[in-house]
């Protein structure tokens, strides 16, 4: 039979132990979670030109065209920064809302009306920007503006569910 002191470092051994597994454990598992380092979606994509740069490449802006290029970039920025973060805003609230143990379905639903409301506003600057440094193009220009348009807006954006087994 063990004494009170060999019991009491028994225990001690064992706690750590225990402590020991528990931390290579969640070691294991995190890096099942992460899998391999890979790059993220920014990283990938860190090489791309400026669109600025690539615009005034494929359309050959002349450079009246590139100053009313940029200013009609900066109106945009300015105008799609003033709405960022009332969105952001808005999306934070739903989430506490989602996430609260009291949250009253009716509520949810109003903010995301607004979110709707928001990302709508911001669709409609981009197409008014888009639409603006269309109008700056010659129509030779118009027409390849069309193509790199017609490419960006059917460019899938990144996502990170898994492909299904049905190749959808």
């Amino acid at each position: 039979m063990m004494n009170l002191k060999s019991q009491s470092n028994l225990v001690y051994w064992l706690i750590g132990g225990l402590v020991v597994i528990n931390i290579l454990c969640l070691a294991i598992i995190w890096t099942l979670i992460l899998g391999p380092a890979s790059p993220s979606y920014r990283d990938h994509h860190h090489d791309r030109k400026d669109p600025m740069v690539m615009l005034q490449e494929e359309l050959n802006l002349t450079p009246e065209q590139v100053k009313r290029f940029e200013a009609e970039r900066k109106n945009y920025f300015d105008q799609i920064d003033s709405l960022i973060p009332d969105l952001n805003k808005l999306r934070a609230e739903l989430i506490e809302k989602l996430t609260s143990s009291e949250s009253d379905s009716v509520e949810p639903d109003e903010l995301i009306k607004k979110v709707g409301g928001l990302e709508a506003n911001l669709e409609e600057i981009r197409l008014h920007h888009f639409k603006n440094l269309y109008y700056i193009c010659t129509k030779e220009q118009q027409i390849k503006f069309t193509d790199i348009l017609k490419r960006l807006m059917s460019k899938k954006p990144p996502s990170y569910k898994p492909e299904r087994k049905d190749g959808k």
